[in-house]
């Protein structure tokens, strides 16, 4: 199932397989929001649906600051750059995101091959909601430098992500598990781009058809080899 977390500054995040997708809310509701939120909230939300939506190269401080309902001072007087919150809005996505893959792999703590299972549930489920794809994956396009800040989060990100896997793979008792690992991690990390293939609803048979085939695939060959 789809992780949703209500968070306090009024947006709410659809926290996917390691991708987070920002549903959207009406003027009215953002205007609500502000009644109830900090500046600093405020910046972090607006920014989060503006670099998502529009992309990070697209979108400007003044811009942020004027749909936040504040000005590039308090801005600055919150990050120090524009940097800073871009790295501070994927800390935040990953944050929650990890307390999503985090809750599978507890109820699953002695199953990994279930714990695979109950992710892939997770990573197909509303999948038409991926609709700007992969929020790490993105960012890490638009930034050039390579010291970037908010390019050591992503891969943090995607190291937290490959471990998780080859964790449970290994649980699960598969042979070759890295390798098992290694094909489930690229075709989460290409999911969203099958959505420029065919409908939603279509994509995620076959994403879940494909992520299953390699589970399943690893189990048989795991009881092969022990018979």
């Amino acid at each position: 199932m789809v992780g949703e977390v209500q968070l306090p500054t009024g947006y709410t995040l659809l926290l996917l397989t390691g991708n987070t997708t920002v549903k959207s809310e009406s003027n009215s509701a953002m205007e609500r929001g502000r009644e109830f939120s900090t500046p600093r909230e405020r910046i972090l939300r607006t920014a989060t649906r503006l670099f998502y939506e529009l992309g990070i190269n697209n979108v400007g401080v003044e811009q942020i600051a004027t749909e936040a309902d504040t000005n590039k001072v308090t801005l600055y007087r919150h990050f120090a750059s524009k940097e800073s919150l871009v790295a501070e809005w994927l800390k935040t996505t990953a944050a929650i995101t990890r307390a999503v893959w985090e809750s599978i792999e507890n109820g699953h703590a002695q199953d990994g091959h279930a714990r695979l299972q109950a992710l892939i549930e997770m990573a197909t489920e509303n999948i038409e909601t991926w609709n700007r794809g992969c929020p790490f994956s993105n960012s890490y396009a638009e930034l050039s430098n390579p010291d970037h800040a908010a390019r050591v989060v992503i891969r943090e990100q995607f190291r937290y992500q490959r471990a998780w896997l080859e964790r449970a793979c290994r649980d699960a008792g598969y042979v070759n598990a890295p390798a098992v690992a290694d094909a489930l991690y690229y075709l989460i990390r290409g999911t969203t781009v099958g959505l420029a293939l065919d409908s939603a609803a279509e994509f995620e048979k076959r994403e879940r058809r494909a992520m299953l085939a390699v589970i399943e695939g690893a189990r048989h060959q795991t009881v092969r080899r022990r018979r």
